[in-house]
């Protein structure tokens, strides 16, 4: 998975960076400064995900989404909750999910995931916003899987069994179920079968 970051703090630069490193498949190809930057770097390098700033100078967020919302998809970096009515407007443009300033590493890395294989990603705070303008769905981050808990579910959508499971993440196959409880929870399903249609 490949990220490109455009915001003119090179403190949250190097705090996404520092977040992605034990993410062996998240890969930062690079970063821009200013909204014709990261117009011209999405074009050039074709990230599979942009975390743009939502106060992004030059060329705003709203213009930089129209441009590049076709190319990669587009994850907003917001100030905060007083941001909520701008986010919700982009997210009518295309834009898949929003990440806070007090996001942890495995919020980030989930939200990443999420959006990557076709999700979204909004803070539960926002709901009410979003609430009539976007289409998608709307995810809470207590609901979000695990590293963990995303493994065993991509391995549910490949067929393999609880034993198989258990084999290839060398772990117990009560534990592969203590596993398959939290995800159901999560996704909100109710069997394997609607767990490997989710998958």
């Amino acid at each position: 998975m490949n990220i490109l970051v455009a915001d003119d703090h090179a403190l949250v630069r190097e705090g996404i960076k520092c977040f992605l490193r034990p993410e062996p498949e998240m890969i930062m190809i690079g970063w821009a400064s200013d909204g014709e930057e990261a117009v011209k770097e999405v074009k050039t390098k074709r990230p599979d995900i942009l975390l743009l700033d939502i106060n992004i100078k030059k060329l705003n967020t709203f213009n930089v989404v129209r441009r590049v919302h076709l190319l990669t998809k587009v994850v907003i970096l917001s100030s905060g909750e007083k941001d909520k009515e701008k986010i919700a407007e982009l997210s009518t443009l295309g834009v898949r999910g929003c990440l806070m300033p007090e996001v942890t590493q495995q919020e980030l890395v989930n939200a990443l995931y999420l959006v990557q294989n076709g999700g979204s990603y909004f803070p539960f705070s926002l709901t009410d916003a979003l609430s009539g303008k976007k289409s998608g769905k709307v995810i809470a981050p207590e609901k979000m899987l695990t590293s963990r808990e995303v493994e065993v579910l991509e391995l549910i959508g490949k067929g393999m069994s609880n034993i198989e499971i258990a084999a290839s993440l060398f772990v117990s196959e009560k534990t592969v179920k203590n596993h398959l409880t939290n995800i159901f929870k999560k996704i909100n399903v109710s069997d394997r079968t609607q767990a490997l249609l989710y998958a």
